[in-house]
């Protein structure tokens, strides 16, 4: 995730895969795992709505899978961004 704010130019992408740098055809989509109470979570939702980013959410408390997934990674709370 980006430096405090939504600072897109200093995330740190692949040159073909930046929210700014999309290659013809190809649109960058986001999976957000999070919980529904996550104020963390929200903004991040908002962030990329502002932005018109694609995005997938998916609630780990309604998904031992993805919950695994996600401490599995060494988060403890969310928002967890994946890029895809």
């Amino acid at each position: 995730m980006c430096p405090s704010q939504w600072d897109w130019d200093r995330c740190i992408y692949p040159p073909a895969a930046s929210p700014r740098n999309e290659l013809p055809g190809h649109r960058v989509r986001f999976t957000i795992y999070g919980t529904p109470a996550c104020a963390q979570c929200t903004a991040a939702y908002r962030a990329l709505d502002k932005e018109g980013l694609d995005y997938t959410i998916v609630e780990i408390t309604q998904d031992p899978v993805a919950h695994d997934y996600v401490r599995g990674l060494g988060y403890l709370h969310g928002p967890c961004l994946r890029s895809r």
